[in-house]
């Protein structure tokens, strides 16, 4: 999973799967998902997310096997490494 924010157009990709979509459609005011062949969503854009989500957090909670890699960390290094 990817959570990217595009300042410049004010933007929050959420990329559920790393699988290529097939079709998209709107699933609220400023809010898209892309699916895949078998109707799965693989990812999720919020625009004008500034007004739609608290940008200055992310809270994580119990997902197993989880590697966060930050590119603002020190060293490069992945949490919990």
């Amino acid at each position: 999973m990817r959570i990217q924010y595009f300042a410049d157009t004010d933007t929050l990709y959420i990329n559920i799967r790393d699988t290529a979509s097939s079709d998209s459609g709107d699933i609220g005011p400023d809010m898209l998902a892309d699916y895949d062949e078998e109707g799965a969503i693989v990812a999720l854009t919020i625009e004008h997310a500034s007004v739609h989500a608290d940008l200055g957090s992310v809270d994580v909670q119990d997902v197993p096997h989880l590697r966060l890699i930050g590119h603002d960390r020190p060293e490069g290094r992945a949490v919990g490494q």
